[in-house]
């Protein structure tokens, strides 16, 4: 495999009110793949909501962690369309100039591997009618959600990508153009329209990796939940609570 190590970032407040210092959060992927010796092609950190300032502080923590990867690549652009649009942009720029990646790994900051076989678990679940797995899919709900990849962490098949951007000139359907969280919802809910549009599936690991994500209980307090504990230890966890 060819992977593009895709981590989204974002540098306003979080759901739990915080602000948080996002270059640890980076420091904790790039510390994590090195020190259990991951083969990715690239690392794309892909900062959302750009400032001057933040921009220099992530670059200085790249930059020692440059001599280890082969390519480290920072890019700074608008909060448009949340993790979904960061994932977008860089794989739409993957496409176009053909830079023979064979697998898109979409990761949020605030998640990190913890499980040495990840992309390979993630890779197994792609095939010539499956272009997109996540960590968990729910499917319909009667009066409610249409079935969509609710931890959506996960990874893209060059072929489905591909195929999308051919089409759509987008390989994920991501539009919104603010910071709300009804409007992340939506994107969540339809960021993956144009893969399905090309006749790609999606599906999720829950049948081999328990998943583990943040939920909000009431008013500011939260937890990590699990689920699919019966499945096998999660190929990914949420850090927020641990840096």
């Amino acid at each position: 495999m060819k992977v593009n190590y895709i981590v989204a970032c974002y540098l306003g407040e979080r759901r739990t009110d915080a602000v948080v210092d996002t270059t640890r959060y980076i420091h904790s992927h790039l510390k994590w793949l090195k020190d259990n010796q991951v083969d990715v092609a690239r690392v794309s950190v892909v900062l959302n909501g750009r400032g001057e300032e933040d921009v220099i502080a992530m670059m200085r923590m790249l930059d020692k962690h440059k001599p280890y990867y082969t390519e480290l690549k920072l890019f700074a652009r608008a909060n448009q369309g949340f993790s979904y649009g960061a994932w977008n942009s860089n794989i739409n720029a993957n496409v176009k100039k053909r830079e023979g990646f064979t697998h898109y790994f979409c990761v949020e900051d605030d998640y990190v591997p913890v499980r040495k076989d990840f992309l390979e678990v993630f890779a197994s679940k792609l095939n010539d009618v499956t272009g997109y797995a996540a960590q968990k899919v729910f499917d319909d709900v009667e009066g409610g959600f249409p079935r969509h990849a609710a931890v959506s962490n996960g990874m893209l098949s060059h072929e489905a990508a591909q195929a999308a951007y051919d089409k759509h000139g987008s390989v994920f359907k991501a539009v919104s153009s603010g910071v709300s969280y009804w409007e992340a919802e939506r994107d969540q809910l339809n960021f993956l329209a144009n893969i399905v549009d090309c006749g790609y599936g999606f599906t999720d690991t829950s049948n081999v990796a328990a998943t583990k994500f943040l939920e909000k209980v009431r008013h500011a307090r939260f937890r990590v939940i699990t689920i699919d504990k019966h499945s096998g230890p999660p190929l990914l966890e949420p850090i927020y609570d641990v840096l």
